[in-house]
């Protein structure tokens, strides 16, 4: 398996990560860079499989999958957007 930024194994294709969320939050130039960024993470998605992410219309993603928070990122940045990616944790013990 790759190794994630922080040294730990990442999730291959399909794989996420049980215990994390990643949180990304970007700001995209208004201008047609805007659409490029949407088409690569369209593709990047359709490449491995997966359907539905956390998408919010606030310019967040929440996932479990590492590499699609680095993938979004990166994607952001590519734009030249601004783009940050957080690791969230649950911590209560509270049952649904």
């Amino acid at each position: 398996m790759p190794r994630q930024r922080d040294g730990a194994q990442a999730p291959t294709k399909g794989q996420v990560s049980r215990f994390r969320t990643f949180v990304v939050d970007y700001d995209l130039p208004a201008d047609f860079r805007r659409k490029r960024f949407y088409r690569a993470i369209s593709r990047y998605l359709a490449s491995m499989g997966l359907e539905d992410t956390g998408w919010s219309t606030g310019s967040v993603v929440f996932t479990n999958s590492e590499a699609f928070a680095w993938k979004v990122y990166e994607e952001a940045k590519k734009t030249g957007g601004k783009a940050h990616v957080w690791r969230a944790e649950r911590i209560d013990e509270e049952k649904y």
